[in-house]
């Protein structure tokens, strides 16, 4: 027979405290649950840095009138005008169902025109309006206040650094240096998932 305590409660289930039945107690972990830790997870810095660094080019793209995937859509065309939709689809790696409300709002901002192909109707060709070669100007200065902005005054010398194919010896937390080395390791990476990933 077991002892009641003073409001009645079996003494033999009292709990003990910083035992297994305590509240918020964890169960042991599983040897392969330190794969699980968010820090050992091989998208997440991708995820965030992506995310940080589009936060980062609202406000220099505001000015232009453009969000971070039209702006992808302008920077394709300046380099290679004229183009089918399906060209753009494989350089931005945008499906056409995602890829085609932007063209259609950049048609309506008149820097893009869509028309089919005469030879083929059933491939749009996609160009630059005058708008849309004159905004190339205006879009000069991003690049450049987008690495300032990322490293402060490191990004200078960063713009510096590509453009004149040379390398630095400045030292600081993240060099101008570094994250030019990172920008071409992430582009080999992706030139792998590419490959590799899932359609």
């Amino acid at each position: 027979m077991t002892s009641e305590g003073p409001r009645g409660r079996s003494a033999s289930h009292t709990p003990v405290k910083g035992g297994s039945d305590a509240p918020g107690a964890a169960p042991a972990p599983h040897p392969q649950d330190r794969r699980l830790l968010l820090e050992k997870q091989l998208c997440f810095p991708f995820y965030a840095v992506s995310r940080l660094i589009t936060r980062a080019y609202q406000g220099l793209l505001e000015p232009l009138g453009l969000t971070y995937p039209q702006y992808l859509v302008m920077l394709a065309l300046w380099e290679a005008d004229g183009v089918p939709v399906q060209h753009l689809s494989d350089r931005l790696l945008l499906n056409t169902n995602t890829l085609t409300p932007l063209l259609k709002r950049l048609e309506s901002s008149r820097l893009i025109t869509r028309r089919r192909d005469e030879s083929d109707e059933r491939v749009v060709i996609i160009r630059l309006t005058e708008e849309g070669r004159s905004l190339k100007k205006e879009a000069r200065r991003v690049p450049e206040a987008l690495v300032e902005q990322l490293l402060g005054e490191g990004g200078s010398e960063a713009a510096r650094i590509e453009g004149e194919g040379r390398t630095s010896s400045e030292s600081s937390a993240f060099s101008p240096e570094q994250l030019l080395e990172l920008r071409d390791s992430v582009k080999t990476f992706l030139a792998v998932l590419k490959d590799k990933a899932p359609s």
